[in-house]
């Protein structure tokens, strides 16, 4: 169902104003912000922050590799899974270069 309106009526949807001054929500994000980027633990951890040769910091460090070499599995995993399904097509004579044009 279409709404009509002729053009001298007012439209039942009014669309919202701008340049009408400075709403709350953008003042109260920027006032969020600066509070986290001001304090001190919102620049570094305790692990990072602390002795770069304690135990602490080389097992993060381990746990961030081996999360980094699953996704990098994965991601390759995707890739192959692409490329296969590409030269199989290829080998079916479905070749996705070629138009037909009826």
């Amino acid at each position: 169902m279409r709404l009509r309106v002729s053009p001298g009526t007012p439209s039942p949807y009014p669309l919202p104003r701008r340049g009408r001054g400075v709403t709350l929500r953008p003042m109260l994000l920027l006032g969020v912000a600066a509070i986290l980027l001001a304090s001190q633990e919102a620049w570094a951890c305790s692990v990072c922050a602390g002795d770069v040769e304690s135990p602490l910091t080389k097992g993060a460090m381990a746990g961030v590799l081996v999360l980094v070499g699953v996704v990098g599995f994965v991601l390759a995993g995707m890739a192959g899974t692409g490329l296969f399904w590409i030269q199989r097509s290829r080998r079916a004579g479905h070749d996705s270069s070629s138009s037909r044009t009826p």
